[in-house]
């Protein structure tokens, strides 16, 4: 599983005791599956333990690809963790082979390169692991970002789940790798942080995780803890998702343009 355990830890505390319980948890990119089902499987636990036990509680991931072992397909069964991949209507592109194996895969259309054929295939399955749903007025209550990571992929991925997600988790918001996340995450933390400040009431400016920015759909989170060396490692960041602009989205489009061709100007 590539996690810092501090960092782990940190979120799950901060899931653990938000003051509305998560019922549903989508992950998008699962590579082998060990995140995502680890954080389903906790969630779960807490959810089962609240006053809402009652209800049903429900997972998936979704990815271009089944990288999961034998062991991770048995656990995800004994979670009932649902995972949905699909390798028809896309485009072929390299993919890891079976030994011995020569067909040809093709990956299914992401958002960025083929945004309607992916949302088909994204609506049609959503509605195998979650029930059928106007998925903006019954939203999910945690979407787990984590496929492609380079800048516009992670902004179609974040247009497309957040009218339909109440909290968003990001992975990888200070790594040194993960240039789009970060930039993305940067952006969209800040704005949100700074809106909560302008309408929170007298006291509660600048606070995190408390019920009011919670319930008022204010909620930035960053688990960022590290040690043992310098370069920055990963990183979790949970953020409500219903103030999120689409414009902000179109703004980041446009500063990082901006920025990569000032960069490209000099040389």
């Amino acid at each position: 599983m590539l996690q810092m355990p501090k960092q782990v830890g940190c979120m799950l505390g901060g899931l653990a005791g938000l003051s509305t319980r998560v019922r549903t948890f989508a992950e998008i990119g699962a590579w082998f599956g060990w995140s995502g089902l680890f954080f389903a499987a906790y969630i779960r636990r807490v959810f089962e333990a609240s006053r809402w036990a009652g209800q049903d509680f429900s997972s998936a991931s979704f990815d271009v690809a089944d990288m999961r072992t034998g062991c991770i397909k048995a656990l995800m069964a004994r979670h009932k963790h649902g995972f949905h991949v699909n390798y028809g209507g896309g485009k072929p592109k390299y993919l890891p082979r079976k030994p011995g194996e020569k067909k040809t895969r093709t990956w299914r259309p992401v958002l960025y390169e083929d945004r309607a054929k992916a949302v088909a295939w994204y609506h049609e399955h959503l509605a195998e692991a979650f029930g059928p749903a106007d998925r903006e007025t019954s939203k999910l209550d945690l979407c787990f970002i984590d496929a492609s990571h380079t800048f516009k992929h992670v902004v179609e991925d974040v247009r497309f789940f957040q009218p339909m997600c109440r909290l968003l988790l990001f992975h990888d918001i200070v790594d040194a790798d993960s240039v789009g996340v970060r930039q993305l995450w940067h952006f969209l933390s800040s704005r949100l942080r700074w809106e909560r400040d302008q309408h929170a009431p007298a006291g509660v400016a600048g606070l995190n995780g408390t019920a009011w920015d919670v319930e008022a759909g204010y909620m930035v989170k960053e688990c960022t803890q590290q040690a043992g060396t310098r370069r920055f490692n990963f990183g979790l960041g949970l953020i409500s998702a219903q103030r999120l602009k689409s414009s902000w989205l179109d703004e980041a489009e446009a500063k990082a343009s901006a920025d990569a061709a000032a960069k490209a100007s000099r040389g």
